[in-house]
């Protein structure tokens, strides 16, 4: 089925039941109000000259309008193409005109023409599932942004994947405090639970502000899931005040991805809030997770970021064309959920894959049935022919006490063609010297892996959606 065909099938049986809530102005709608409000605006842009395939960049705020539009969009047979609302004019061009957008919709919901197009009869739309239903484009962090062709079948199955994997139903009510424009938040904290007949409950994305009142909007809502990246937990622990879930509280439990999760910070997490945590794996070409963590404790094994689905995650050299199975290696991915390719670049999209297997990029392996990440590919260090894998180094910074985030990159080094070096944010709570951690990561390191110089920061650049810019990093090395 296509995302409407199953959103219009939910909301007929829903009916009456809250489809979405918006915490910032408390309005809410029902399924068969949304379902109404979906094909008023898809007739209207039909008659405007919108046919399927056309491209449509929409302006996604955590608000009611864009999950209008995007419906709306998806009902006349034309593809998503989401927009940032912060970002500049030359990066919103970039996109419209690398998609071919016919027609930009804003934060306000009044469409502005983009190509051009010329108005077309309203025309008798068929969409299948193997049909173009969203170009999301990458965050560029590690390089010039590229745009994932999703097909509905890739949203549909991830979203029920995702939706069986925690049980969700008419019963759920998920917080979503990650935007939109973002495969987690789009696909998790909105599809999967709508096309599972429960509530998505908006609120603006995560900032102090809204790790402020998180846990207001918990109560105030009746929330049983979210799901969140490790900024927001660490804010969390930060700025709010240690609770204990009370008998009748209906909250079930959390889930983070997009960004390593150290144990330290879900510990902490945990034990202050009494609220477990499943740490999960995926990405924008697997249109969202692909490995489901475990929230509850005795079913996950300590590190791992969950389980993938029998079949879909395999091991390979990390060398380009390696296909033998090892230990750690390259993550590869098959199913139904990966992406049809990167839209107008077919030598990305070639590059990307051996067979029927995406290759991610990502470093790992697969112990007990569950997935292990080792860092980036891109991201290894070759110190004098020896390899060190930053996440290494990274998961042993993050579990000392004294230090509250840390990420490590390489330097150009003449002598040892790579050095590792580690940016820190130390816990000023615990009083941690650089001479101290220094000693400490001696003790626990082989030589050739301990960083040659640590950096102490406020916090670690990140994009936004919560991934570490390595970008920005490896700048303030030389």
């Amino acid at each position: 089925m296509t995302l409407f065909q199953q959103f219009s099938g939910v909301a007929h049986e829903a009916g009456a039941r809250d489809a979405v809530l918006e915490v910032d102005s408390g309005r809410k709608t029902s399924y068969r109000a949304l379902l109404r409000e979906t094909n008023r605006r898809a007739e209207g842009l039909v008659s405007s000259g919108v046919r399927p395939g056309d491209r449509v960049g929409i302006e996604l705020h955590n608000r009611l309008e864009g999950l209008y539009s995007m419906l709306a969009v998806w009902r006349c047979g034309a593809v998503v193409v989401p927009l940032v609302p912060t970002q500049s004019r030359r990066e919103r061009t970039t996109f419209l005109e690398h998609s071919g957008a016919v027609l930009q919709m804003g934060a306000d919901s009044e469409d502005r023409a983009v190509g051009g197009a010329p108005r077309r009869k309203a025309i008798e739309v068929e969409v299948d599932p193997g049909d173009t239903a969203l170009i999301l484009y990458t965050s560029g962090t590690t390089g010039a942004p590229k745009g994932v062709e999703l097909t509905h079948a890739n949203l549909c199955t991830s979203a029920e994947r995702i939706g069986a994997r925690y049980a969700f139903g008419p019963a759920t009510r998920f917080l979503g405090v990650l935007p939109l424009y973002h495969g987690h938040g789009l696909v998790v904290t909105c599809l999967a639970p709508l096309l599972a007949g429960g509530t998505v409950v908006l609120d603006r994305p995560f900032d102090a502000f809204a790790a402020a009142r998180f846990w207001k909007s918990v109560d105030r809502f009746g929330i049983t899931a979210f799901s969140s990246v490790p900024p927001l937990l660490r804010l969390l622990v930060q700025l709010t005040e240690p609770r204990a879930l009370h008998s009748e509280s209906p909250l079930r439990f959390g889930l983070c991805a997009s960004a390593p999760l150290s144990e330290a910070l879900r510990s902490d997490f945990e034990e202050r809030f009494q609220c477990r945590v499943g740490n999960s794996y995926g990405m924008t070409e697997t249109s969202s997770w692909c490995a489901y963590g475990a929230p509850e404790p005795d079913c996950r094994l300590s590190g791992s970021v969950g389980s993938p689905a029998d079949g879909t995650i395999r091991i390979l050299e990390p060398s380009p064309g390696g296909v033998s199975e090892g230990p750690v290696g390259e993550i590869a991915v098959r199913s139904p959920c990966v992406m049809k390719g990167y839209y107008r670049d077919a030598r990305a999209t070639a590059e990307v894959f051996e067979g029927e297997w995406f290759r991610t990029g990502d470093l790992g392996f697969l112990e007990g049935g569950e997935l292990f990440l080792s860092g980036r590919l891109r991201d290894v260090i070759n110190r004098s022919g020896a390899t060190i894998f930053p996440d290494e180094v990274d998961r042993l910074l993050r579990d000392h006490p004294g230090v509250a985030d840390a990420a490590t990159v390489a330097r150009p080094s003449e002598a040892e063609g790579e050095i590792p070096v580690s940016f820190v944010v130390l816990d000023p709570g615990v009083g941690m010297s650089l001479a101290e951690l220094e000693r400490y990561l001696r003790r626990e390191l082989a030589p050739y892996k301990v960083p040659a110089d640590l950096i102490e920061l406020d916090h670690l650049p990140v994009g936004a959606t919560g991934k570490v810019d390595k970008k920005a990093l490896r700048a303030r090395t030389t």
